[in-house]
């Protein structure tokens, strides 16, 4: 792996593709869009809670805080929309439709339609860890703390062909359905979130941003 990012300055961070930059949120609340080419940071900003999860879609980022805020911003770190639910976030992700799923740190999983329509799809009985959407925006896989995994379908769902996953003791693992790619690792310590950056360039996030290429 390949160090890319040291600009947080305690804790561990999240990281998201949008376009050709890197969105990134550490527990010091700050957010800063990155370069990976020439390994500047291009714009930041501030949050006003501590995030929790994060994602980018399109020109949209949205971010999960601990205070149960879920916040929309646009490509220029210019907020967009703001919502609240009732317990803290713990997992944000948008689908390629425009809707954008919210896991909870009690389990409740939200949809949100429009920005302001809330419809409680389920509950689960521990912590939402992870949420996918599948590519017709249908189906949403979740995850949770428990090592449950539940889809929130109706069938024939169409999963991205290699998903990456991080772990507690600092392992990146690449899937491919439900077999195991590669597993390797980088991390001293927690992996708290990992995407793909291209089609064979994967970024995970502990207390440093890393790069990995996978062939």
């Amino acid at each position: 792996p390949r160090l890319l990012l040291r600009a947080h300055s305690k804790g561990q961070c999240l990281a998201a593709p949008l376009h050709r930059h890197l969105v990134t949120a550490g527990a010091d609340r700050l957010v800063h869009v990155y370069d990976p080419d020439t390994h500047l940071i291009v714009k930041s900003t501030r949050l006003d809670a501590l995030p929790t999860s994060l994602d980018a879609l399109d020109s949209t980022i949205v971010f999960g805080l601990d205070d149960g805020s879920v916040v929309f911003f646009d490509k220029h770190l210019q907020i967009t929309d703001r919502l609240k639910v009732d317990e803290p976030v713990s997992c944000v992700r948008m689908a390629p439709s425009g809707l954008v799923a919210v896991g909870g740190r009690k389990g409740s999983v939200l949809i949100v339609r429009d920005r302001s329509t809330r419809a409680r799809a389920t509950r689960v009985s521990a912590r939402v860890t992870a949420l996918e959407w599948d590519s017709s925006s249908r189906y949403l896989r979740i995850e949770t703390r428990a090592r449950e995994t539940f889809l929130w379908t109706e069938k024939d769902a169409e999963w991205p062909p290699r998903a990456p996953t991080g772990s507690v003791d600092g392992r990146v693992r690449a899937l491919e359905g439900s077999t195991l790619h590669t597993s390797t690792s980088g991390h001293g310590a927690r992996c708290l979130s990992v995407c793909w950056l291209s089609k064979t360039k994967l970024v995970s996030c502990g207390q440093h941003v890393m790069q990995w290429r996978f062939g």
